[in-house]
């Protein structure tokens, strides 16, 4: 997972996927999916985000999804310097 502080650090938005596969040799390994999408929303200095995930080890027949909502905040602290913060 990233950090949710980086939600929205980039100018528009920004979509992401991914697939794993563990153990591709063993019959009935584990398998992860999974894709993020976050926007800038730059008059507010915060970004939005949601991101998914699927986990599943078909040996077993075990399956786990997760759905995360993500917010972050950007502090200017000076002309250089800004501190971000999240919550997920």
């Amino acid at each position: 997972y990233l950090n949710p502080a980086f939600t929205g650090t980039t100018d528009h938005y920004r979509a992401a996927a991914i697939f794993r596969r563990q153990w591709a040799a063993v019959p009935g390994g584990i398998e992860t999916a999974g894709f993020g999408f976050d926007y800038n929303l730059d008059r507010l200095n915060s970004g939005v985000g949601l991101y998914a995930t699927n986990d599943r080890i078909r040996a077993l027949g075990l399956s786990a999804t997760s759905i995360m909502a993500a917010y972050a905040y950007r502090a200017r602290l000076s002309k250089k310097w800004q501190a971000h913060f999240g919550l997920a």
